[in-house]
């Protein structure tokens, strides 16, 4: 979790110095929706995402490769919008070969994304 520490900070420097005006604007504004973006997006977006993209792709795929970071990286092509993530969240799971580590720092880097005002890259509603 401590690439969250540089990762979290960095997005938090984006939004600060490019769209200032979006910086924590949901909890800012709306408390109640803030906390169920916490809940409903951890539950419902992120883990049925670590089940299908790490937890089903390592259990079919991870066979085919010779070696590790040979999966993490063609799992991270799997969706190209999301390759940052799709390199993070795959080494996770490739360390710890268990979804709940993993589905924690998905978690913490949405709802970290959502906090800092970048969930209308999301197309989702911030107030």
């Amino acid at each position: 979790m401590l690439s969250f520490l540089f990762l979290g900070v960095g997005l938090f420097l984006y939004v600060f110095l490019a769209i200032p005006d979006k910086l924590f604007t949901v909890p800012l504004n709306n408390i109640p929706m803030w906390l169920g973006i916490i809940v409903i997006y951890s539950l419902f977006s992120v883990l049925p995402q670590e089940l299908l993209y790490r937890t089903f792709f390592f259990y079919r795929y991870e066979s085919l490769f010779n070696q590790k970071w040979m999966v993490i990286v063609v799992n991270a092509l799997v969706l190209a919008f999301t390759f940052f993530g799709g390199l993070l969240f795959p080494y996770t799971y490739s360390k710890t070969k268990s979804i709940v580590p993993t589905s924690l720092e998905h978690s913490l880097y949405g709802v970290w994304i959502f906090t800092i005002g970048m969930g209308e890259m999301l197309d989702f509603p911030m107030s």
